[in-house]
């Protein structure tokens, strides 16, 4: 609609805001597809960059065919790890199934956690919420 479009214009000008708008934005875009439905089905650990150190990322697919060539004994997912603090940015992981371990946490927290660079958390955002009731 066409006052969408205006205030879209406004929000774009202020510094600040554009860049934190423009960021929220392109996140609500790369998490929804066309259809409404999210394009990262499951959040997930992996170690990376080496044993002992995890990263949080995404399936994007549950099979990675390409790989099947000379990977045939193994099941390939494709997980996306994004960067912090922009995860619009980030790179492919195509990894064995059997080294991936599921996160009991939704795609929505995974980008708070990412973009704060880990500061926010559920954990945080519950304490903070209990201080307020008891002030």
């Amino acid at each position: 609609s066409k006052i969408i479009k205006k205030a879209t214009d406004i929000l774009e000008r202020i510094p600040i805001i554009k860049t934190v708008y423009s960021t929220s934005r392109q996140i609500i875009e790369v998490i929804h597809s066309d259809n409404g439905e999210s394009v990262y089905k499951k959040v997930v650990a992996i170690e990376y960059p080496k044993s002992g150190m995890y990263v949080i990322g995404f399936i994007t697919a549950d099979k990675n065919i390409i790989l099947k060539d000379f990977l045939a004994d193994k099941e390939i997912v494709n997980v996306f790890v994004p960067t912090s603090p922009n995860p619009t940015s980030g790179f492919l992981l195509c990894i064995p199934k059997e080294d991936i371990h599921p996160l009991n946490m939704s795609v929505e927290w995974a980008f708070k956690l990412i973009v704060s660079g880990g500061y926010i958390t559920e954990e945080l955002v519950k304490e903070k919420e209990e201080d307020k009731i008891t002030e």
